[in-house]
């Protein structure tokens, strides 16, 4: 699978929110009023999703002589998941 095909609802989501400061949006009149809309909103950058539940789900799980090894997926934004590798001594 390429590795831009499980990002296409991440962009897609990422995209719907940035339309919204679109100049062709009707509530934009004014080209000042829209600079200085878009500059406070541009300004809050870096990257920042909304929240989500983790939805964690345990994908494998193997025992070792002094640790245990799970794979586990996370929700990390919408639309996202990605693998965590998890080492749990024994002691």
């Amino acid at each position: 699978m390429p590795v831009t095909e499980n990002l296409y609802p991440f962009v897609e989501y990422q995209a719907q929110a940035a339309s919204a400061l679109s100049f062709l949006q009707e509530r934009f009149t004014d080209l000042g009023q829209w600079r200085d809309e878009t500059w406070i909103t541009c300004a809050r950058f870096p990257f920042a999703p909304d929240a989500v539940d983790l939805s964690p789900e345990l994908a494998d799980f193997t025992e070792y002589h002094e640790y245990s090894q799970q794979k586990w997926y996370i929700t990390t934004s919408p639309g996202e998941r990605m693998p965590v590798l998890l080492l749990v001594p024994r002691e």
